[in-house]
């Protein structure tokens, strides 16, 4: 079953996607937060507010991982894209996409310290995304 992109639906997907994940790969001691943040998104998405700003974030701890909607303003890594613009990005994966998005801004921190895991996310959830 394919999931909408940025709804609550496809952020419960990738809750149990990064817990999988975590727990397989995870190290302990490792610790690291990120927050996706979409710009001009619809009011479905998850933690949309009245700016048009949606997102999500994480915070990972060794083997154990908090995921959740809504724009954090405290995480190591931020990123932000138009939603438009992200939505083709979102369905493919990233042997076929490439490793960036067009026009992704970096907020805060260095996208390249994430570890390795964290990009099969993006491949997970890409092949449920409608």
């Amino acid at each position: 079953m394919k999931v909408t992109f940025g709804s609550p639906e496809w952020l419960d997907l990738a809750r149990e996607t990064l817990t999988a994940l975590v727990t397989a790969n995870g190290e302990a001691g490792r610790q690291f937060s990120f927050c996706e943040v979409w710009t001009s998104a619809p009011s479905e998405c998850v933690g949309a507010d009245s700016t048009g700003r949606a997102g999500w974030h994480l915070r990972v701890d060794g083997t154990t991982c908090l995921l959740e909607a809504g724009v954090a303003d405290d995480t190591d890594i931020a990123m932000a894209v138009d939603y438009e613009t992200v939505l083709p990005f979102a369905r493919l994966r990233l042997a076929v996409a490439g490793s960036t998005v067009p026009k992704m801004q970096v907020l805060r921190g260095d996208p390249r310290t994430l570890p390795g895991y964290f990009h099969s996310l993006h491949d997970a959830l890409a092949d449920r995304t409608a």
